[in-house]
């Protein structure tokens, strides 16, 4: 079978410009990005994970959201050497790490910041800086979170009942899906599970116990 010579060079020359105008196109494109991330600008991700509060049998909630900022910085804008301070004195940032993600539009500092965390650093007013919404999982009785369980940073179910929701429900949801459920019921009594914490914990104090169990039937 004969090879058209000029098709194949004109087909490669064809891929070679395709490629030259999309490494134009990204670099604008980012670039463009980078200068809009700046000046404490708060980003609303779409699709961000949005789990369903957890409510006992009377309806008290045991596990919620709340909403936090995480701070951000784009590597691909000129970083001040204050600001490269800043980040690796108070939160273990190097500029090492800074430069390896050279070239992708955002490189975290600190996911969800404590309220003492996001005062300071919108303190400095680093130019730097923008700031993406996130959830943050909340369980007001501590003493239920051997039972609820925890979630990752990424609000996956790691144990307990959050776990079992994940694997079992997948009640995992986006905040825009149609199947987002916003509370999960569950049988458990908050007033009950509190008497039943303090009878255990006053048995390891006595017992010299590192742990214990209780059964109500």
């Amino acid at each position: 079978m004969k090879v058209n010579i000029n098709f194949v060079k004109n087909t490669f020359l064809l891929l070679f410009f395709v490629q030259v105008f999309r490494l134009i196109y990204i670099r604008y494109f980012y670039s463009n990005i980078s200068k809009e991330y700046g000046c404490g600008k708060v980003l609303n991700i779409e699709n961000v994970r949005l789990r369903s509060k957890i409510v006992d049998v009377s309806g008290y909630l045991i596990a919620e959201n709340k909403e936090v900022l995480s701070a951000c910085c784009s590597p691909s804008c000129t970083l001040t050497k204050e600001f490269l301070d800043y980040i690796n004195d108070n939160y273990g940032v190097t500029q090492e790490r800074v430069m390896r993600s050279k070239g992708k539009h955002f490189c975290f500092i600190k996911r969800m910041l404590s309220q003492k965390e996001e005062n300071d650093i919108k303190d400095k007013d680093f130019k730097e800086v923008f700031y993406i919404k996130e959830f943050e999982r909340v369980y007001p009785y501590k003493f239920l979170m051997p039972v609820i369980g925890v979630v990752d940073i990424d609000s996956n179910g790691i144990s307990g009942l959050e776990y079992y929701i994940d694997n079992i429900y997948q009640n995992l949801c986006f905040s825009d899906n149609s199947s987002y459920r916003e509370f999960f019921d569950t049988n458990i009594d908050v007033g009950l599970s509190y008497k039943v914490y303090k009878i255990i914990k006053a048995a390891c104090e006595v017992n010299h116990s590192e742990f214990a169990m209780g059964v109500v039937m």
